[in-house]
């Protein structure tokens, strides 16, 4: 399986798009407010059409009221909402006019976040089988006369797969209360269960959560928690 993080400038030449951006279609205009968005999911609907799902965030709690505004539609689409929290709201975009969805449908791959940077400049997450599908979907986007810009490629097999050793202790470790607070079971106990010595299990331990920590980091490099 790989993860690629790829920057798409939707202008061609420098020129406005015709298509829309799903977060323009919002009831709020995100950059002047300071709200932020972040596409979780994209589907195409056909005929140009695409559907999304967008998380919102309200970092200072004070755009509820404009965010709130239940359904909207325009020439570019429809909008619904749902409040999670004071800070962080749900929505659901119908776009009318969604190239993209549609190249990513046919590509085969997965776009699992997609963080705006301005009205036209976008981050993408992308999972693919295989980096020939994600190298594919670049290409053709390029076709189309767009800039993109290749920023991460990793494989998730070679990177953040544990040992068939690894997975065996840190499940049975997790499962037993290892990781609770107080613990339920000690290295000692673990090393026992597995006929191991004491550092030999802390070894294993270590660097199989290396592995589980340095990928959700390289995943999730910006996230940010709003108290």
């Amino acid at each position: 399986m790989q993860f690629a993080r790829i920057v798409v400038d939707r202008r061609v030449d420098g020129e406005r798009p015709l298509g829309n951006a799903c977060h323009m279609i919002l009831p709020i205009r995100v950059w002047d407010a300071g709200v932020k968005v972040e596409v979780v999911r994209c589907s195409y609907l056909g005929d140009g059409m695409g559907r999304s799902l967008i998380r919102i965030t309200d970092p200072t709690g004070l755009n509820g009221s404009r965010i709130m505004m239940n359904t909207t539609g325009s020439l570019m689409g429809e909008y619904s909402v749902t409040k999670v929290s004071n800070h962080y709201y749900l929505a659901i975009i119908l776009n009318n006019n969604c190239r993209f969805a549609q190249l990513i449908a046919e590509s085969g791959v997965f776009m699992i976040r997609a963080i705006p940077y301005d009205d036209y400049v976008t981050e993408w997450h992308l999972l693919a089988p295989n980096n020939m599908m994600i190298t594919k979907l670049v290409e053709r986007i390029r076709q189309f006369g767009y800039r993109v810009e290749k920023c991460q490629s990793t494989n998730l097999e070679a990177e953040g797969t544990l040992t068939p050793k690894q997975y065996e202790v840190l499940r049975y470790a997790f499962e037993k209360g290892y990781y609770d607070v107080p613990k339920r079971i000690s290295t000692e106990e673990l090393a026992a269960q597995f006929g191991l010595s004491k550092s030999t299990v802390s070894v294993i331990i270590r660097s199989a959560e290396r592995k589980v920590i340095s990928l959700f980091f390289s995943q999730n490099s910006d996230v940010e928690d709003i108290k």
